[in-house]
This record gives structure tokens, sequence and C-alpha cells, in this order.
């Protein structure tokens, strides 16, 4: 990806590799999480992810979400795939959207990162997770399914 210098061909190809990732039956046999955890260049593929996952746009953001929690359930990837600002960056991306989406599905998406995120090194405390999560679990505007997300994560202890 490295070698890539039109933009526009760069994220083509990790739209395909977000595909291709996302039709994967098993993290541990997946061909993308295994090639990033191993290419001297993976940080670029991270970077795109979080371009994609901060310009939200619906038709890849699912797979994108998934894709990221993936990188946090593979043992190879969870403590090395994101460098420090690029963790950093994740969470205010993760706080803003989880704030602002008004689908709940899409929420409990961007939930489901969390437990992985703040288990690893890289990860440095933010308050803010643990602030947006307790403001949620008072909240009266999200779903059922959503609250008992965030008492999960409240409840886990990892914040």
């Amino acid at each position: 990806l490295e070698y890539i210098k039109d933009e526009k061909v760069f994220l083509c190809i990790v739209h395909i590799l977000i595909s291709i990732a996302y039709d994967e039956p098993s993290i541990d046999k997946s061909f993308v999480l295994k090639h990033a955890a191993e290419h001297k260049n993976a940080r670029y593929f991270a970077e795109a992810l979080l371009l994609l996952l901060n310009k939200g746009k619906m038709t890849i953001l699912v797979k994108t979400l998934k894709l990221i929690h993936n990188v946090f359930e593979y043992d190879k990837t969870k403590e090395s795939f994101f460098y420090t600002n690029d963790m950093k960056a994740l969470v205010d991306i993760l706080i803003r959207e989880i704030t602002n989406t008004s689908s709940d599905e899409i929420r409990v998406m961007y939930l489901n990162i969390i437990p992985g995120l703040v288990k690893t090194k890289e990860y440095q405390n933010s308050s803010d997770i643990k602030q947006m999560c307790d403001d949620l679990s008072f909240s009266e505007e999200i779903s059922e399914e959503c609250r008992k997300k965030v008492d999960q994560i409240l409840d886990s202890g990892v914040l």
C-alpha cells in the first residue's frame, strides 16, 4: 500500500481489504488481519481505516467498525496496529460518533470497540470515555440494547 501514490486508488484497495475482512468467517484465519500484523507498512492501512471511520459514510462504516473491532480481538494486531496518536484519534472519533449518531445499531457497533481498545498498552486512560458511558447510561434517548452494552462496559472494570 505504501507504493500507491494516487489516493483514490489507495482507498479503493482499502475498501476491498475491508470487504474481504468483513466476509472472513474467523478472526484467527483472517487474511487481512494476518497481513496487517506482519506487514512493515500496515500503518498506512490503519490510517486509512481512521480516515474512513472519521468520514462516517454508511456504505463502508459497518464493515470498517467490524474490522477495527477485530483488530483489537486478534492477538497479533491488538497491541501493534495503531500508533499512540492513532489511538488518540480513534478515541476522539468514537466519542464524537457515539454521542452524535442517531442510530442505536451503529452506536452499539462503536461501543463494541471500546473494551478491546482500553485493554491495549497504547491506550492512554481517557476519562472522556468513562464520562461518555456514564452520560449514556442515564440517557433516555438510547435503546435498551445500547444501555446494556454501556452497562456491560462500565461493569467490566476496564474503565
